[in-house]
């Protein structure tokens, strides 16, 4: 959902709801995944995830619509935050806030160390990681490609 026509301040965010991502949503996170970094390229790969115990994926809905999501991963004693992603027109009102809090409350992973990385050239989501906790480590270059590195940051439990 594009929600360039509305002002942030027009949703009530009362409205917006989260529940856990089932294949009902493949198709509209397939074309979230669009806009990100390394997201799946087949769809039955994402259907496959959506049903491992070890791994969430939460959703947002707003009238009937997505609008975000965020998934995580489990690797033995580690946690993972894979992607968190909130369409533009419902950026700057907390919902990536909420998305990650709701994954934490529900996904068992209070008390946890986690760990993401982001391309070093991401300065409002390393803002935005850096203000739910997580700091940098280290970088990893080239990670996503020739010069484009990444900051692997952690949160600590």
């Amino acid at each position: 959902m594009n929600n360039e026509d509305n002002s942030v301040d027009k949703i009530d965010k009362s409205q917006i709801n989260i529940s856990p991502a089932s294949e009902v949503y493949c198709e509209n996170l397939m074309e979230f995944g669009k806009r990100l970094p390394s997201f799946y390229s087949n769809i039955d790969f994402l259907k496959k995830d959506l049903q491992d115990s070890m791994k969430c994926f939460y959703i947002a809905i707003y009238n009937n619509m997505p609008v975000g999501f965020v998934s995580f991963f489990k690797v033995f004693d580690e946690v993972h935050l894979a992607y968190i992603y909130v369409e533009v027109g419902f950026r700057n009102i907390g919902l990536g806030s909420r998305l990650f809090k709701h994954a934490v409350e529900n996904f068992s992973l209070s008390g946890k160390e986690m760990w993401l990385e982001v391309e070093s050239t991401n300065t409002l989501a390393c803002a935005f990681y850096t203000k739910l906790g997580f700091r940098i480590i280290y970088k990893r270059k080239n990670y996503y490609g020739e010069h484009k590195d990444a900051w692997i940051m952690k949160r600590e439990a």
